[in-house]
This record gives structure tokens, C-alpha cells and sequence, in this order.
């Protein structure tokens, strides 16, 4: 277009003409980022489009027009060829500009609460006096480097963290379960849907060299079972177990070990319609305390940050293994004792093994391997546990513990399954984890 078809609204399409002469114009934009003004020598441009919003007035577009554009004002106007390619010239500048700007506006009329109307009332701004002003001559030797207050160090406060040497967590479920016992179970038990009530905590000590380990168990196992006339409820399953090692580390994986086991039951537990006891609080109390070398073994998968290994053996070589039964209506033969005799101890060899294994967020398996010989006689012990939780509170538990204990009396030997004994269930109830 010529000059004297000069358009009064601004477009993109528009947004140049042809002087008479036929040099190519641009159409002066209605708005500027950069004040006439401003100097360029210390500015740093910003895209406004990240500035905080301060309103300008500018609420209506430049190129508003309340009337239909004019058809055949000029060949050029439309047309899809150049004398000059639009990136050689301002175009694509002016056509951010116009987005910007439309953005803006978009935000003045849907978010008219959040629009500041002076950049002065954003927290933290504030004046310019002349004490913060720099003269000429400060601010080139600022530049020039020259002022020896630019070399001081500044003096910045040392912090250190606190250490933390005590880590724990624990776990807490309450299920309802299917047992189902072996004939000679140590401890007693009768087929049987019942409740189970486990608790575990883990209090573990790192600092240095020295670490000390330490679990606590509770399991307490009610059953309620028809064919029972002399008891209304009975206990199927009753131990606490606290289990120690105090290690100092030879490497990342080897240490010194003094290791030491409790365990006991803390209510009394009766076959089907008997009133003899099976076990009953310190019957048994056994005690097992070693001294020896850890190996432990930890590892995280690359590829599912839940998926963990952990993995651990205590070897005692040397080992002494005390039962002791106090309740005198207790049989003390059911756990090695001598007819007659309250305590019986063995000295021997004991082995602990120790998993966890994290298959992902919700699928655990725990396993504990306990073996202990006296040269004479052998006790293992296998407690396997599979948790899967479908919520953070609810979950199934399959669970499976096998005994093995020929230093009982023979007459105490089950017909078909020897020394061998097992109790198994299934589960299903709540379960928390911290």
C-alpha cells in the first residue's frame, strides 16, 4: 500500500506500507517494551511476560476496529508475497510484542485481583534515596575493580547438622487368620479360625564403628474353638522375643559381633480340654548368647526405588543356649529339660540368618533362619512371612513357621512327622508401618 493508504488501525497484516517513493515502511507500534528514555549501557532486558503484573491501561488491542476492513483499498494488503522476507524485518518482533500484550490482557480481565497498579506495592520493593546511589566515580571504580572492599571475604556462619545415631520404626497388624497346627506344636494349638495380634520394633544405633541392633517382638495369637468345654478363649500362639547384636565394623560388611536372644511366652496356653498348661510366663525362658562375626549385605534396585534387599548373617561359633521353666504345672520335658530339673544348658554353635526383601511398595517377604547345635542335639527354627497390602492400613499376610528339635524327650516324637514341627496361617486385617 502507498503511503496515503495508510491504514488508521494496526494489524499484523498491515503492519507495513510503500511510500510513493517505493521504500518499504513499518507501521509504528502503539506500545514499546523500552522507554524513549532508557539507556542501554547497564539494562537488562526482561520479557515482560515474566515480570510481575502491574497494570499499564493498555486493556483494549491496538488493532480494535468496530468496523469491516475495506476490500480492494490496495493490491498489497493481504497478499501472500514480500518484497523484504518478514524474518529479515521487525514483523516477528511485533508480532511477540502483540502476544505478549494479549496475554497480559487476558490476565487483567480474568485475574483482576491479583493485578498490581503500581510496581510499589509488591513486597520488599522500595525507593531509591540518594545515601543508595552511586556517583560516576564509585561506579567505575566498582567496575574497574579497583576498591580493595571487593577482595573481603565475608564471614559466613558454619553449620552443622545435627546427627542422628538412633534409627527406628516398627510395625503393627491385627488379622484374622486360619491355623492349622501340627499335632506336637511345642507350644499347643487346635485348628481354628482366630485373631492374631503382632507388634515389632526396631531401635538401631550407628555411630562410627560401633552399632547396635535391636528387635522386639509380641505375637499373641486368641482362639475361640467349640470343641473346647473347660475353655472359653484360649492362646494358640504367645511370645515376646527381643533379639540384640552389639557389632564393631571391620569393613562395610564384616564386623565383630556379640549377639544375644530372649524369648518367653507371657500368658499361659492349654491344649483342647486340658487343664495342664502347654507354656505359661518364663516356661520357657530361653536365652541364647553368642559371640562371633556379622556379614550383612544391602541393596537398592536402580529401577524401582521400593524393590530392597537386605540381608544379614550372625556366626557364633561360640554360643551358650539356656532354657529355663518356672511354672511347675508346666511339662519341662516338652522343651529339652530333664524330667525333675528346671534348667538345662547348652553350649554349641549358633547361626542366625536374616531377610527383608522389598519386591516393590506393597509386596514383602521376611525370613528368619535360627540353628543351634549343641554337637549333640540340633534346634532350627524358620520363620517365613509374606505381607502384601492392598491400602496403607489393610493387607494379607501368608505366613509359615518350621521347627526342628530332637533334644525333646522321645516320647514327645510325633508318630509321622518326627521332630518336625510346623504352624502355619493365612490372614487378612489391618496393618501400619512407621
Amino acid at each position: 500500500m502507498h503511503e496515503a493508504d495508510r491504514p488508521d488501525t494496526v494489524t499484523i497484516d498491515s503492519a507495513r506500507y510503500v511510500r510513493q517513493d517505493g521504500i518499504l515502511k513499518l507501521v509504528g507500534n502503539n506500545w514499546t517494551p523500552i522507554d524513549n528514555r532508557t539507556t542501554f549501557r547497564d539494562t537488562i532486558f526482561y520479557n515482560p511476560l515474566f515480570l510481575p503484573v502491574v497494570f499499564d491501561g493498555q486493556i483494549l488491542p491496538s488493532d480494535l476496529n468496530f468496523l469491516s476492513p475495506a476490500k480492494g483499498k490496495s493490491l498489497l494488503l493481504g497478499a501472500d508475497f514480500h518484497l523484504i522476507p518478514p524474518g529479515a524485518t521487525l514483523l516477528p518482533s511485533i508480532r511477540q510484542d502483540n502476544w505478549v500484550q494479549s496475554v497480559r490482557r487476558n490476565y487483567f480481565i480474568s485475574n483482576p485481583a491479583f493485578v498490581r497498579y503500581s510496581a510499589f506495592s509488591f513486597n520488599g520493593t522500595g525507593f531509591i534515596d540518594n545515601q543508595t546511589m552511586l556517583s560516576p566515580r564509585e561506579f567505575k571504580d566498582k567496575i574497574s575493580g579497583k576498591r580493595s572492599d571487593l577482595n573481603t571475604k565475608i564471614a559466613l556462619e558454619k553449620y552443622v547438622p545435627r546427627r542422628i545415631y538412633w534409627m527406628k520404626s516398627g510395625e503393627h497388624s491385627l488379622q484374622i487368620n486360619q491355623n492349622q497346627y501340627s499335632d506336637n506344636w511345642y507350644a499347643g494349638g487346635n485348628n481354628n479360625y482366630s485373631v492374631i495380634n503382632y507388634h515389632k520394633i526396631l531401635l538401631n544405633y550407628k555411630k562410627d564403628k560401633v552399632s547396635w541392633n535391636n528387635t522386639i517382638e509380641w505375637k499373641l495369637n486368641f482362639q475361640k474353638t467349640p470343641a473346647d468345654t473347660l475353655h472359653n478363649l484360649s492362646i494358640s500362639e504367645d511370645y515376646l522375643r527381643a533379639y540384640s547384636v552389639v557389632g564393631l565394623s571391620l569393613n562395610s560388611k564384616w564386623s565383630y559381633t556379640l549377639t544375644n536372644e530372649i524369648k518367653t511366652p507371657l500368658f499361659r496356653s492349654y491344649k483342647i480340654n486340658s487343664s495342664n498348661p502347654k507354656s505359661a510366663l518364663f516356661s520357657p525362658l530361653v536365652v541364647n548368647t553368642g559371640i562371633g562375626m556379622t556379614y550383612s549385605l544391602s541393596r537398592n534396585s536402580k529401577v524401582d526405588k521400593y524393590r530392597k534387599l537386605a540381608l544379614s548373617f550372625d556366626l557364633s561359633p561360640l554360643s551358650i543356649n539356656y532354657t529355663f521353666v518356672g511354672d511347675d504345672a508346666v511339662d519341662e520335658t516338652n522343651f529339652g529339660v530333664t524330667k525333675g530339673k528346671k534348667a538345662k544348658l547348652d553350649i554349641g554353635s549358633t547361626y542366625n540368618a536374616n531377610l527383608t526383601y522389598n519386591y516393590n511398595r506393597n509386596a514383602t517377604l521376611s525370613s528368619r533362619l535360627k540353628y543351634f547345635t549343641s554337637y549333640s542335639k540340633v534346634i532350627v527354627e524358620s520363620e517365613n512371612k509374606f505381607n502384601f497390602a492392598f491400602t496403607r492400613l489393610l493387607s494379607s499376610t501368608i505366613y509359615l513357621y518350621l521347627r526342628y528339635d530332637d533334644g525333646v524327650a522321645s516320647s514327645k516324637r510325633d508318630a509321622s512327622l518326627g521332630y518336625f514341627q510346623y504352624n502355619e496361617l493365612i490372614g487378612f486385617g489391618l496393618n501400619y508401618n512407621w
